[in-house]
């Protein structure tokens, strides 16, 4: 009878771990690629330059787009960084998410880099280090050419008619001896990561600006909890059954 036990006990156990197996990682949990799909995000953007801009780390070549456009994203692969294809105007390519933010400015390349571009980690714990690594990177410090004024505030954001609960990051460069100072506004959804709306900007020689807001996000992993859940009551009443027959 003991023995009997043991065995349910073992099974109820694998039931349980896979099913946290499945939410336990630091980003979203709707971002992990299933038998389903992948996820596939788009934001529309809104202002970007009339000229081509290198993809020098994420990718080959320069991209083009238009005020508009969409600029896409399906998500390959979540491990500690996010992998995945993006199409921005006249290129389609694959990169992770850190390199992604190097060549759109999507963060700040201070002494501490803080590049979180399209997708942040969630949690409290992961937010508060976003946060510490932000305010770091624009220390005004000696060798830091990017210092300047960062702040973070928490606020409601409305896009396209949905409320998202965001963590914004608004950072001023000081002032340049060449050029215009990079300003760059960054607003993360707490419960996705996803970046809701994002505007940057500078000019070294040809003027930049990115101005994106989050517009659609197909989640086939949503189908996933259901078919989990499904198949945990499914085994849960065999482990019953099982444990009713040898009594």
């Amino acid at each position: 009878m003991k023995k009997r036990y043991l065995v349910a006990g073992l099974l109820l156990t694998a039931i349980l771990h896979a099913g946290a197996a499945y939410s336990d990682n630091d980003y979203s949990a709707i971002l992990a690629p299933t038998l389903w799909g992948n996820t596939e995000i788009s934001w529309t953007v809104v202002d970007c330059p009339d000229a081509p801009f290198s993809l020098y780390w994420s990718g080959q070549g320069y991209w083009l787009a238009q005020p508009g456009s969409n600029m896409h994203l399906t998500v390959l692969a979540v491990r500690d960084d996010i992998l995945g294809t993006v199409a921005l105007g006249n290129r389609t390519w694959n990169a992770n998410d850190t390199d992604i933010s190097k060549d759109l400015a999507l963060g700040v390349w201070g002494l501490t880099p803080w590049l979180p571009g399209l997708i942040v980690m969630t949690g409290e714990k992961n937010l508060r280090e976003l946060n510490e690594t932000a305010f770091e990177s624009a220390r005004r410090v000696a060798g830091n050419y990017v210092n300047g004024t960062m702040s973070s505030y928490y606020q409601l954001i409305t896009v396209r008619g949905v409320a998202y609960s965001c963590l914004v990051f608004e950072y001023h460069q000081d002032q340049t001896s060449f050029g215009q100072p990079q300003e760059t506004y960054l607003a993360y959804d707490t419960a996705t990561g996803l970046l809701v709306r994002g505007n940057t900007s500078y000019s070294f020689d040809t003027p930049y600006v990115l101005m994106i807001e989050l517009s659609s996000i197909y989640l086939p992993a949503s189908v996933l909890p259901i078919v989990v859940v499904g198949l945990s009551i499914g085994m849960l009443l065999v482990v019953v059954v099982y444990i009713r027959r040898w009594r």
